[in-house]
């Protein structure tokens, strides 16, 4: 070994170069080692014919961000809504509690997400009190959502899914990680979510176990997670289909007996015994089958995104109550100068939604090109929206609709201030029943055919909306519209008939 006079060691087949004094190779060398590399890189593409899979690290539930927030994560505009609400899904044998067997679902709502560093919280998508605050209607100083919080679970950490890099000169391995440093949290795209328990348990109207503790049931919630995704009760997230539910368990104490009126606390000292520790016979008892120690129940938190529809509200007043009545869902307002009014008060009827759509629009598809009513340029202060001057059976404001589609009868739905389409003119849609995964069949076929009565009454009721609206049109085509004006026997027929139908479809 020879060192040069730059300093570098020169083995036998290096020469110095007389320009930069370091080592050269000899040409006989130089030849030689061209030779072995083209050999080892020949060797090389023959047994490297395909790429290999990655290394995926990335750990279960890895959940984007544009579920909850849409695509742009930092902007209110494009966050999506989701229907939510809480059930009782199962409750073991022995709960004394009555309220628990009733399924006692919670108020049905809306709300929107917020991603904050360590907790998912979901707010209100509207006011609780129309024309109140504004919170859930009107954005934040922030451009977010500032509706009241009825759901809020811890976030485990936010990450991107990337392949791995090598930190010095940034070329990536084939290795696929969930990377926590790159960027700061809220540019990340992902996050891990702990469901095991709800941190907002005083929210009496949306949590179902809130409500029942206003009721005298005690319960102590446990942090509650499956990690088997073949459980039943594993977290379930239908990206695609916009859906999602998360599963926890409460432990519900046993029901006391109230003993001061009966002269025991003074006597013995004793206030209150548990309801299981005496039979029926005193009033209160749950022996021998109610349970004295804590019953265990299965709560279920579901979400679904609200996909653009075309429902058409119904106020159900006072009026129309002392005919028939309906479940329904209040909800109020408010006014600066009177407080709470009893105009302000509606009482929307829960029913199904049965058509494809119900107003007019120029562009169906688009549903876009809607006829505006019940506004300061189309209704005249005073005035009802729906008035109809000329008595031909379509609300004055919606004229419009019968030049456009030659048929009248179309209504302003003062709600959402757009012109219904006429019923001679909707399309029914299928309203889809599902049975749960581990329900017994014993009742199936009494099911199904209570279904198939309503789906036949539902069928009727729409033919007959169509004839009613022609008939008030006056139209000269009614009959088209199969309706029958029979008695029971009639409609036991048809409910025969579209049996057989069915049957052989």
């Amino acid at each position: 070994m020879r060192r040069s006079a730059a300093g570098f060691a020169c083995a036998d087949a290096f020469v110095r170069s007389p320009f930069h004094g370091d080592c050269t190779m000899r040409p006989f060398t130089r030849a030689l080692l061209l030779a072995t590399t083209a050999l080892s890189v020949q060797g090389y593409s023959i047994g490297c014919s395909s790429e290999r899979e990655p290394i995926n690290r990335v750990q279960p539930n890895a959940l984007p961000k544009t579920f909850f927030l849409g695509a742009d994560l930092k902007g209110a505009a494009d966050d999506p809504s989701f229907y939510a609400r809480t059930t009782i899904v199962d409750v073991g044998f022995g709960a004394t509690q009555s309220d628990l067997f009733v399924g006692n679902p919670s108020e049905l709502s809306i709300l929107k997400w917020e991603i904050a560093e360590d907790q998912l919280i979901g707010r209100l998508a509207y006011e609780q009190i129309e024309s109140t605050d504004g919170k859930g209607v009107t954005p934040s100083l922030a451009g977010k959502n500032a509706g009241q919080a009825i759901f809020a679970f811890h976030v485990q950490s936010h990450f991107d899914i990337r392949h791995e890099y090598n930190a010095q000169t940034g070329e990536e391995t084939n290795v696929i990680v969930e990377n926590t440093t790159d960027r700061p949290w809220y540019e990340r795209e992902h996050m891990r979510v702990d469901f095991s328990k709800n941190l907002i348990n005083d929210a009496y109207h949306f949590d179902i176990l809130s409500d029942l503790g206003l009721n005298g049931v005690k319960y102590n919630p446990m942090d509650y997670a499956v990690t088997d995704p073949g459980s039943t009760n594993a977290p379930l997230f239908d990206q695609g289909g916009g859906y999602f539910d998360v599963t926890n368990k409460v432990m519900a104490s046993p029901e006391s007996i109230d003993l001061s009126k009966v002269g025991w606390a003074q006597e013995y000292g004793i206030k209150a015994m548990a309801a299981c520790d005496f039979d029926s016979d005193m009033s209160g008892g749950k022996g021998p089958w109610g349970s004295c120690t804590p019953v265990e129940l299965t709560v279920r938190q579901s979400f679904r995104r609200v996909d653009p529809n075309d429902y058409q509200p119904i106020d159900q007043d006072g009026v129309r109550f002392s005919a028939y009545g309906a479940f329904d869902v209040n909800r109020r307002g408010y006014d600066q100068a009177y407080g709470m009014t009893d105009e302000s008060w509606h009482r929307f009827v829960n029913r199904y939604d049965i058509w494809e759509r119900s107003h007019y629009y120029a562009d169906p598809a688009a549903m876009t090109g809607a006829i505006v009513c019940n506004s300061k340029a189309s209704t005249p202060v005073g005035d009802d929206p729906n008035r109809d001057s000329d008595h031909d059976g379509t609300a004055d404001e919606c004229g419009a609709v019968t030049a456009a589609s030659g048929r009248g009868g179309s209504q302003c739905d003062t709600f959402t201030h757009k012109c219904t389409l006429p019923y001679q003119l909707r399309t029914q849609k299928p309203v889809v029943w599902y049975q749960a995964l581990d329900s017994t069949n014993d009742f199936f076929e009494g099911t199904q055919w209570a279904s198939h009565e309503w789906d036949v009454a539902l069928r009727s009721a729409g033919e007959v909306a169509k004839y009613a609206e022609c008939k008030a049109t006056s139209g000269s085509d009614c009959n088209r519209f199969a309706v029958y004006a029979g008695q029971q026997e009639e409609n036991e027929d048809a409910i025969a008939l579209a049996r057989e139908v069915d049957d052989c479809r």
